[in-house]
């Protein structure tokens, strides 16, 4: 999973699973301020935002990672390792 998070810092991003739905949650706080002889601007962009995601039940919750850079955040879901067929050799 991959998700855009311009101008959000990595310690703003929260990552949670509970019964087998992953939830990425954070909060976006931003404020420029612009002085001149005649004005004065502040511009603030802010706010809370969460996504949630079902996962399969074939991925290992124990196993998840999650890196953050450039304001992307990409969540690595590994799935278990599925019982393959094996040969019995008779004797």
């Amino acid at each position: 999973i991959s998700a855009e998070l311009p101008g959000v810092d990595k310690k703003d991003v929260k990552i949670s699973i509970h019964e087998n739905v992953l939830t990425i949650e954070g909060q976006k706080s931003r404020q420029t301020e612009e002085q001149q002889d005649k004005f004065y601007r502040c511009e603030r962009s802010y706010g809370k935002f969460s996504r949630s995601f079902t996962l399969p039940a074939k991925v290992v919750a124990d196993k998840i990672d999650a890196n953050f850079k450039d304001g992307i955040i990409t969540i690595t879901l590994p799935k278990v390792e599925e019982a393959q067929p094996r040969q019995i050799q008779i004797k």
